[in-house]
């Protein structure tokens, strides 16, 4: 496939590299990112130079017709948007991007996207200032930190975007994958592609990153 991959989880996923999209830079937990421990991220020169394709696409006018038909030609009912990556940074940039996912979603009613980001700012100020309706099939998920405050909370439950963060208790987390250590597939288990008022929590997974995070 030309854009898409399919992860460790089993999961047909859109990526972007954490360099371009300068996630890193605005990201409190990314040292315990498990991308940190992905060899795919750091050797495989395909996968590079597909996610460096995927950010011109994103940015682009030609991405929901582009991808559209990769989805369709092989058959993808699920697909997952930034298992690496996220959203820019550059407010402009993280607009066309997010308007691009929306479009995509919209064409593809019979399809389940599922997006995960930290960039609060750029989910704001489409869906809130802009007042654009997200699409149903379409779950953002807006990734917080231990602590939240309630006006995110409010803005979030307003506009059926679900919270997630990391913990380290096993009996916290609600993502069958990160607690079992097996594919999503394998789990038969789809449930990040539809919104829940409940946050997802993650089991905090990828070598080192429990001390990391307990530290």
């Amino acid at each position: 496939m030309k854009h898409l991959s399919l992860n460790s989880k089993g999961l047909t996923t859109f990526d972007l590299s954490r360099q371009d999209s300068k996630c890193q830079e605005n990201c409190n937990v990314s040292n315990v990112c498990y991308i940190n421990n992905n060899l795919q991220d750091k050797m495989n020169k395909k996968y590079k130079d597909k996610m460096k394709r995927n950010y011109r696409l994103i940015n682009s006018a030609k991405f929901v017709k582009e991808l559209s038909k990769e989805i369709r030609y092989n058959n993808k009912h699920r697909v997952r948007l930034f298992s690496n990556g996220d959203l820019s940074s550059n407010q402009k940039t993280g607009l066309k991007q997010i308007d691009n996912i929306c479009k995509l979603a919209k064409l593809n009613p019979f399809n389940r996207f599922w997006i995960t980001t930290r960039n609060f700012n750029v989910i704001y100020e489409y869906f809130n200032k802009h007042k654009h309706k997200k699409p149903d099939n379409c779950n953002f998920m807006l990734s917080v930190d231990k602590t939240l405050n309630e006006f995110i909370k409010s803005f979030c439950l307003s506009h059926k975007i679900q919270l997630s963060m990391i913990t380290d208790k096993h009996n916290k987390a609600n993502c069958k994958s990160s607690k079992n250590g097996k594919s999503c597939i394998d789990n038969n288990c789809d449930d990040c592609f539809y919104y829940s008022t409940k946050t997802r929590y993650w089991k905090i997974h990828g070598k080192g990153n429990k001390e990391k995070w307990t530290q």
